[in-house]
């Protein structure tokens, strides 16, 4: 007689060794596995009992290994459904019905490593889904050789749903928008992986861990209305194979609060690779957070969603109100791109820090490395390396609050067109009011010897009526540009720290330089200096909130231009 056993409390046998009475001194409980009748059987202290009698309180797994053609069996923790496919045609009803057991509380089910599941029968509902979730349930596979496939005809449909629901994990297998004919399910609503809730409710504490998600039709992983929600190393790819916008590998979208999308690896996502959205009323997404993800793509052409890409990682929020997208942070991101690395729409508050943005290699690139466009404000960009985008490398237009670019490394910018765009650009337009704007210490090179191509290291604009108050331009190096290392266009500025060298006319006693700062400026560190011969003399100084003003004891020298002087002064030193 040879027995097999799996675990403490599982046997392995044939079934006259069952039924010949061999197995009676055991306590009740014992599963027992025949190897020649493929049945599986419960002790009940005095008999076996066909398992699919056994009370409901008895949990386990079985799956065949195809590797050996041996069965293997566990039994399941603390009452936990533990549920694996041999690799049947439609492993969705088995799945299901384990997901809707009551009596499973822990709700985990196990999927068997070298196995794919294809999930043919669909639960219909607004989406049609493959599966749907259940509060307090867990997903767990062995990795990425635990496949669930969408079914194999008709049209496409969400893999997995859940609204409303609380407490779920979903870890350690892969999810293939292919489905068993290798076709992509071309009308797929809404990706492989969604969990929302209606409105005004969330879906809570909600983590997608570990997971191989390709080939989604749409979205690949997208939390809607979801609260304390996680992406972490995931693995996603090929995404957005329909055209639309506003889809992405990995998303948060809805009102959703406290998200994490960290540690991922994407590739050849179609639409962005990250996306937050909140684009309608009520769909304020706050406190989001995107982390050392790795993103690239391999093709030479810009991926594009509806007619063109709007960026790796995207946030974008509503054009008529400022407050969505509250307080999300993006931080040291490895981003290879052919469009743009990082983009703000309507953005709202943002940090943008430690990311590396490399377009190197794509010619057609016409992207900046960082941009943000419309209703952004208190947005801090710094510390981010930028390399070679194919237009500006961080371009700032119609900001509102306060801006802040400090300590930037940006390499050779405007890689497709010559003298036509900055290492830095910041504009306001159409009567926008930017409350206090910092440009410092950042470092602009272009080193492509005869072949420069940046126009101005910085550039800072207003037009049709825009404003920049409290504008702070200090300790930047800029190197290589074909245009000025800091050209400030049009009249609607003012600074709080300013600088610069002033010429003016001869014949009066008092002369006047216009300071441009946001108040008068202090005199405690306020500086003139003469650099005409008939500006020389002794003179004292008062300030005002428009001008410097120098006070000579007598008629300086008549004559144009011919009192120069530089000059430095700040609201606060």
């Amino acid at each position: 007689m040879t027995v097999t056993y799996h675990g403490g409390d599982i046997l392995r046998g044939t079934t006259a060794e069952r039924t010949g009475g061999t197995w009676t001194n055991l306590p009740a409980g014992w599963i027992y596995i025949e190897s020649d009748g493929l049945s599986i059987y419960r002790w009940n202290g005095t008999t076996w009992n066909g398992i699919s009698t056994a009370p409901d309180a008895v949990k386990f797994y079985i799956y065949l290994d195809p590797n050996d053609s041996k069965f293997k069996a566990r039994r399941g923790v603390d009452g936990a459904l533990l549920y694996a496919s041999s690799g049947s045609t439609d492993a969705q009803p088995t799945i299901q019905s384990a997901i809707n057991d009551s009596s499973n509380a822990p709700g985990i089910i196990q999927l068997a490593p070298n196995t794919t599941f294809p999930l043919e029968t669909i639960v219909s509902g607004s989406p049609d889904r493959s599966l749907n979730l259940r509060s307090g349930l867990t997903i767990k596979g062995a990795g990425p050789s635990s496949k669930l496939v969408t079914r194999s005809t008709g049209g496409g449909i969400i893999g997995l749903y859940g609204s409303n629901v609380t407490d779920v994990i979903l870890e350690d297998f892969k999810i293939d928008g292919l489905n068993t004919t290798g076709n992509n399910n071309a009308s797929a609503q809404g990706g492989n992986i969604l969990v929302t809730a209606t409105a005004g409710n969330f879906s809570e504490r909600i983590w997608a861990n570990r997971i191989f998600c390709l080939n989604s039709a749409e979205a690949g992983i997208k939390f809607s209305r979801t609260k304390n929600a996680f992406m972490t190393n995931n693995f996603v790819e090929n995404t957005q194979l329909l055209s639309g916008i506003g889809y992405a590998g990995l998303e948060f979208t809805q009102a959703s609060e406290q998200g994490i999308i960290m540690g991922n690896n994407l590739k050849n996502c179609g639409g962005e690779a990250i996306g937050i959205y909140g684009t309608a009323s009520g769909d304020q997404n706050s406190r989001m957070i995107i982390s050392n993800n790795n993103m690239i793509i391999t093709s030479t052409s810009p991926l594009t969603e509806g007619g063109g890409g709007r960026g790796h990682i995207l946030v974008e929020g509503s054009a008529t109100n400022s407050s969505y997208n509250e307080n999300t942070i993006i931080a040291n991101n490895n981003i290879l791109a052919n469009y743009y690395c990082i983009n703000l729409i309507n953005a709202g508050r943002c940090e943008v820090s430690g990311n590396h943005c490399y377009s190197t290699g794509f010619a057609t690139n016409s992207f900046s490395g960082i941009h943000s466009t419309g209703l952004g404000y208190d947005q801090n960009i710094h510390d981010n390396d930028i390399h070679e985008p194919g237009t500006y490398g961080i371009h700032i237009e119609s900001p509102f609050g306060r801006i802040a670019v400090r300590n930037n490394r940006i390499y050779n910018v405007s890689n497709v067109t010559t003298n036509t765009y900055d290492g830095i650009y910041l504009v306001s337009v159409a009567a926008k009011t930017v409350a206090t704007a910092t440009i410092e210490g950042n470092d602009i090179t272009d080193d492509r010897g005869g072949s420069k191509k940046m126009r101005d290291g910085i550039r800072i604009e207003t037009v049709s009526s825009g404003v920049i108050n409290n504008l702070l331009v200090d300790d930047n190096f800029t190197t290589g540009e074909t245009g000025s290392k800091l050209n400030i266009i049009g009249t609607g500025h003012t600074y709080r720290r300013n600088k610069g060298t002033t010429a003016v006319n001869g014949g009066s006693a008092t002369i006047n330089i216009p300071h441009k700062l946001t108040a008068a400026p202090s005199t405690d560190g306020l500086t003139v200096l003469p650099l005409s011969t008939d500006a020389l003399g002794s003179f004292y100084v008062t300030v005002d909130a428009t001008n410097i003003i120098l006070n000579y004891p007598f008629a300086t020298p008549s004559g144009t231009a011919n009192l120069s002087y530089a000059w430095s002064a700040s609201i606060q030193r």
